[in-house]
C-alpha cells in the first residue's frame, strides 16, 4: 500500500523494534531527490539524501522521508 507524501513535510514510513536489525527499502515515485532520517526516542542516528530508492537499517528506530514535491512511497523489508 502505498504512503502519500506531501511536499516538504517529514512522514515516518517505517520503523523496526527487535532484537536484531532489519533492512527497509523505500521506494518514491518520483525522480527528484528526497531527503531521509533514521530517528530513535533520543536522537537521530542517520539521514541523508537519495533518489528512486534507499535501504536503511533499522533497529528500534524508524525511518522518517521528505519529498520536494507530492508524491508517494512503497516500502518493503528486504
Amino acid at each position: 500500500m502505498p504512503i502519500q507524501l506531501k511536499a516538504g513535510k517529514w512522514k515516518k514510513v517505517g520503523y523496526w523494534y527487535g532484537i536484531s536489525p532489519r533492512t527497509l527499502r523505500i521506494t518514491v515515485t518520483t525522480n527528484q531527490q528526497c531527503k531521509w532520517r533514521r530517528k530513535t526516542v533520543w536522537a537521530t542516528t542517520g539521514s541523508g539524501s537519495f533518489v528512486g530508492q534507499k535501504d536503511v537499517k533499522l533497529w528500534n528506530s524508524w525511518v522518517d522521508v521528505k519529498s520536494p514535491v507530492d508524491t508517494s512511497c512503497t516500502t518493503q523489508f528486504v
